[in-house]
Order: C-alpha cells, then sequence, then structure tokens
C-alpha cells in the first residue's frame, strides 16, 4: 500500500504489546517487543492520532538496524484505546527504489491505521461473540444437566409470542411422553383444576401488572392425560425490559405427591386413633368449637355422649390386650355405623368413647 520496504504492526491490549507481525524484516529478536512499547509510549506523549515521522535516531534498534523514512502511527479503538501500533520504513540501502516520503505518504498510513484498528475491533469483537457464545451453550448444558437431575418440570413463558416452552419433564409429569421440550400456545391454564383455574390466572395477572411482584409461589393440581390430578408447587419469575413490561415468564413445577402423602399421614397421626381409625381427642378438641358455632348460627342443638366399657379391664385381663384391642375396634366400628355421616365417633383413650351429634333439633324436646 504504502510503496516501502518494511511493515511491522504491534497489537496491544491493556497498554501491553502482546503480539508483533511484520513483513521485509526478521523480527525474531525480542528487543522488537520492547521497541513496540517505546513507540507506543512516544506516540501518547505526542498525542497525535496522525502518523509521525521520525527523524532522529532516538530508537537505538532502528539505528542498528539502519532503517530511514521511518513513519508510525495508533491504531485506535472505537472506544478511544490504543490498540495497535503500526511501522512503516525503508533500509538505507533500499531507500533509492522508493518514492520520497510526502505527506501524502503520512496520510495514506493514517487511513491504513484506521482501517486496521477497524479490522480489529471486529476481530475482537467477534472473539468476544464466540467467547460468549460458547459461555452460552455451556451455561444451558450445565442447565440441562441439572433439570434433568431434579424433579422439576421447567417451562418459560414468552408474553410477546404468547407461547410457553415445556420441558420433557413438565409433559412427562402430566402423562405425556416426550424427549424434547415442546411450545405451546399461550399459557397452560387449562392444564389447572377447573376450582382452581381462576384464583391462579388472578394471581398470574398480578404478579404481571408493573406495580406487582414479579414471582409466583402457589400450589395447584393439575389435570394429567389420564384424568387424574396432580399436585405441584408452581413457581415462576417475570423477566422485565428496561420500561420495567414484562417479557417472559419462567419457572418450575414440582411434584407435591409424596409431600401431600406425608401430610396426610402426619395429619391422620395426630388427629386420630391408630386402633380404631376414629378421630382422637385432639381431633375433638379442633372439631367441637366449629360444631357448637355452626350450630348456634342455625339455631339447632348438638349433644354430647360420653361412653364408657363396663368391664374392659377384666377382659383384658383374661383374654389379652390382643382381644381387648379387637373389642375396641368393633366397638368404635358399631357406634360409627349407629350415627349420620356428619356425626363424629371419638375415642378418647383406654375404653372411652365420645359422639359429637350435629343439628338433632330446635328446641331441647326434639332434640
Amino acid at each position: 500500500v504504502l510503496d516501502m520496504a518494511i511493515g511491522v504492526v504491534w497489537e496491544v491490549e491493556n497498554r501491553q504489546v502482546r503480539q508483533l507481525t511484520a513483513f521485509g524484516i526478521e523480527v525474531e529478536d525480542p528487543a522488537w517487543l520492547e521497541l513496540g512499547h517505546e513507540l507506543l509510549d512516544r506516540l501518547e506523549r505526542a498525542g497525535s492520532l496522525q502518523a509521525m515521522r521520525l527523524d532522529d535516531p532516538v530508537v537505538p534498534l532502528l539505528a542498528d538496524r539502519q532503517l530511514c523514512d521511518v513513519l508510525v502511527c495508533r491504531c485506535m479503538s472505537s472506544e478511544g484505546l490504543c490498540i495497535a501500533v503500526v511501522m512503516a520504513a525503508n533500509t538505507i540501502t533500499l531507500a533509492g527504489m522508493f518514492d520520497p516520503i510526502s505527506d501524502e505518504t503520512l496520510a495514506v498510513l493514517t487511513q491504513v491505521a484506521e482501517r486496521f484498528a477497524a479490522h480489529l475491533d471486529s476481530r475482537r469483537s467477534h472473539e468476544l461473540l464466540d467467547q460468549r457464545l460458547q459461555q452460552l451453550r455451556e451455561s444451558e448444558q450445565r442447565l440441562q444437566r441439572v433439570m434433568q437431575g431434579t424433579n422439576d418440570g421447567w417451562w418459560e413463558w414468552d408474553l410477546r409470542l404468547d407461547t410457553c416452552l415445556v420441558s420433557s419433564r413438565w409433559l412427562t409429569m402430566l402423562g405425556e411422553s416426550s424427549d424434547e421440550p415442546q411450545s405451546l400456545k399461550g399459557f397452560w391454564l387449562d392444564r389447572i383444576h377447573h376450582a382452581e383455574r381462576d384464583t391462579f390466572s388472578r394471581a398470574l395477572s398480578r404478579m404481571l401488572e408493573p406495580a406487582g411482584d414479579p414471582t409466583l409461589e402457589r400450589e395447584v393440581r393439575l389435570l394429567r392425560q389420564d384424568g387424574s390430578v396432580l399436585p405441584v408447587l408452581v413457581r415462576g419469575t417475570a423477566s422485565l425490559d428496561r420500561d420495567g413490561q414484562p417479557l417472559r415468564v419462567s419457572g418450575t413445577i414440582l411434584d407435591l405427591t409424596e409431600r401431600k402423602r406425608h401430610e396426610a399421614a402426619v395429619h391422620r397421626l395426630a388427629y386420630f386413633d391408630a386402633l380404631t381409625d376414629l378421630p382422637n381427642r385432639r381431633g375433638l378438641m379442633e372439631q367441637l368449637p366449629r360444631s357448637i358455632r355452626a350450630c348456634q348460627a342455625g339455631g339447632q342443638r348438638l349433644a354430647v355422649l360420653m361412653i364408657d366399657l363396663d368391664g374392659f379391664k377384666r377382659l383384658n385381663d383374661t383374654h389379652g390386650h390382643a382381644a381387648g384391642d379387637q373389642m375396641l375396634y368393633l366397638v368404635g366400628q358399631r357406634l360409627r355405623q349407629g350415627v349420620r355421616s356428619q356425626d363424629m365417633v371419638v375415642r378418647l383413650g383406654g375404653d372411652e368413647f365420645v359422639v359429637l351429634l350435629e343439628a338433632i333439633g330446635r328446641d331441647l324436646e326434639s332434640a
């Protein structure tokens, strides 16, 4: 381009020379890297963005190489940082073979530096983009491995396209077979049990309001492919644009079947008698205030019957505790059969039972 014998480029990063390229001269000597630093310092002190001519032999390496017509220029990035130094020169023995250096030569070198800076900017942007894409792919792979190892089914609702991407685990939890994620039209409100659909829809709408909480966490029942019901915990987080408007909602569903089974078992242990399968004293103490309020509100009477078994100790002593346990179970069953479905039969403990009769009349005589 410049009709000169020698060209050298020092690439710079964070004010440090990282790479050296040259033509017309061998630059295996490490001193050439130091030369790049020295030229960079001289150009920064001069403060010029135009090409400069080095007329004095201030740089020993250049003098030792018997170079002449030495021109240098900084390459500035779009961010205003020096990302390279370019040098063009002749040797003393070859100088006569080239045109004399002029202002036009300096202008051409300045343009070369500008174009080279643009090239470096573009190359580094592509390298950064490739690096970010690689990081993104690795992040997606890690996320996929994590999601495959959890009991959660993930989903992502794109509000602008009104499509919802659901994972294969999400589909499997609802009884559908799939090895790959699928895109659904709109949000999956139709998969929520009809008794909870409106409540969940209102909570979802509140989350998308400008002043709303961008997170969601609710327990709902989902309808499976075979018509059965799956209890799940739905979690979601809204992503907002610069104006605070929601772009998408990402979340998971967690299968609560085992948790519900465990909670039911704990509740049964706390409120039911293990031997007779009847409510226990704690269950009665919780139900009795509710029954009293209900009967008072309806103008009805209720009754509490206290029952114990005569001679139960003698039965245990003569026939053993297994026979006593069987006797208590049968008594509980017969009491249960002898009252209405809305009445409550309780085993207080030992051989003591309670029967709670609700709404048995509006006056004492009918009750």
